[in-house]
């Protein structure tokens, strides 16, 4: 009875004291399951008197006390565990908006793109602003009036450029000199450096390119 109140109140609400409350009373029922196994608990010849050593009652309650005790040390490894995983979210919120703040402020155009889909993860201000137009992944498409450019003024396919190369076949590319035709009708020159990103067992999860 008193480990089905504990559950029902600890689910009346995510709150502090609905969740203490239940943790006591299924305490409570864990230690009416020891004090009552633990006391009709006797294990003798039939017949042959006890010969001292706690009573079954005392015992009960050494053993209900023992469980209370891992049980406490249980919940303060959880709180301190909790506590450790909180700060390590903080601090590691805390260094991807750094990491973002810095990418935004260089003055070198980055993209990021997912491997192998090739879809755009991220692009900085900067690369915006060279190119001319907000970057997603619709700048792909060929039948856009603006993008890579050929030198006879003609639209690249998008496998052949670097940030793909390096995505989808793991290709590098170290300054390759790259024309843009912006929405505006007007052509730039990009130097252009694109690289894979590997994880730990060598596999292309990203590749990010510079302008």
């Amino acid at each position: 009875a008193a480990s089905a109140a504990g559950l029902a109140i600890s689910e009346l609400g995510a709150g502090a004291i609905p969740r203490a409350i239940g943790s006591l009373l299924l305490a409570a029922g864990m230690l009416a399951c020891h004090v009552a196994s633990v006391a009709a608990f006797d294990l003798r010849p039939t017949g042959v008197p006890a010969s001292g050593g706690l009573q079954p009652f005392f015992l009960a309650l050494a053993v209900s006390a023992g469980v209370v005790f891992i049980l406490f040390l249980a919940s303060v490894a959880a709180l301190f565990d909790r506590r450790f995983e909180s700060q390590a979210a903080i601090e590691s919120e805390r260094n991807a908006a750094q990491l973002r703040s810095i990418l935004e402020q260089t003055p070198i155009g980055i993209v990021v793109a997912d491997a192998p889909s090739g879809n755009i993860r991220f692009a900085n201000s900067e690369a915006e602003y060279l190119m001319g137009h907000p970057i997603t992944d619709q700048t792909q498409g060929v039948d856009l009036p603006y993008g890579p450019i050929d030198d006879q003024g003609r639209r690249r396919n998008s496998d052949n450029l670097p940030l793909m190369r390096a995505v989808r076949r793991g290709f590098r590319t170290d300054r390759m000199v790259q024309r843009y035709r912006r929405p505006d009708g007007s052509i730039v020159i990009f130097e252009v450096a694109a690289a894979p990103i590997r994880d730990a067992d060598g596999r292309i999860v990203q590749a990010v390119a510079t302008f």
